[in-house]
């Protein structure tokens, strides 16, 4: 297939990570690694926008290339998928406004300082999708999360 969607991988040294989706459908050995600096990604290239949460979104929301990429994929209409903390960087972006979503605990007052109508998050698997916007608590819903991401791009999942 042909969609891709980007994701950051999720430690410190903030390169990107970019793969096929039917990496979460397929075999592990179908993942494809790529790394870019943020200022060199196109939004537009993307079919979609994965957030995967942990620690880094606190230091991440604060990097202006990340929110200038964060505003594109919302600016073009691309669904974005956000777990646990990565609703930190769609806050500082100011992407929430109107939306309804949940988050980690911990974020939830990024969640409605951003301007979203907070969602509790019970059960922790719980997910949640807003129009081109998926939000998830933590990693016990990733099949939830997973799910819905692939719901909004046409693609009938296999869970």
């Amino acid at each position: 297939m042909s969609k891709r969607m980007l994701s950051h991988r999720g430690d410190n040294d903030c390169n990107d990570v970019f793969y096929t989706y039917d990496a979460f459908i397929e075999a592990a050995n179908k993942i494809t690694w790529m790394t870019a600096s943020f200022d060199s990604v196109d939004a537009s290239s993307y079919d979609a926008l994965v957030l995967p949460g942990g620690r880094d979104p606190e230091y991440l929301a604060l990097n202006d290339e990340v929110i200038s990429l964060m505003k594109g994929f919302v600016d073009k209409g691309k669904p974005i998928a956000s777990i646990c903390h990565g609703q930190q960087i769609l806050s500082a972006a100011g992407v929430l406004k109107g939306k309804k979503c949940m988050a980690y605990p911990a974020v939830k007052l990024n969640v409605v300082l951003g301007g979203a109508t907070w969602l509790q998050p019970n059960p922790i698997d719980r997910c949640f999708t807003d129009g081109n916007l998926v939000t998830g608590v933590a990693w016990p819903g990733h099949p939830k999360f997973v799910s819905q991401l692939m719901a909004l791009l046409g693609v009938k999942d296999c869970f």
